[in-house]
C-alpha cells in the first residue's frame, strides 16, 4: 500500500474534488483521506516473508 501526503498533492486533490463537486462529478473520498498514518516500525530482511518481497 502507498501513501501520498506531500502537502502540495494534498492541495491538488482537494482542489480536483472542489472542481468535480462543481462540475456535476462529485466524488466520495476514502474516509481516510488525509489523516495522519500511524509511524510503521522498519523490519529486517528475516522479519520480511517471500510475498512482501515480491511486493517490493
Amino acid at each position: 500500500m502507498y501513501s501520498l501526503t506531500h502537502p502540495q498533492l494534498m492541495d491538488l486533490l482537494a482542489t480536483a474534488e472542489t472542481l468535480l463537486a462543481a462540475t456535476g462529478n462529485a466524488v466520495a473520498v476514502c474516509p481516510g483521506f488525509g489523516a495522519p498514518r500511524p509511524q510503521l516500525r522498519p523490519t529486517t530482511p528475516a522479519e520480511t516473508t517471500h510475498d512482501e518481497e515480491s511486493t517490493r
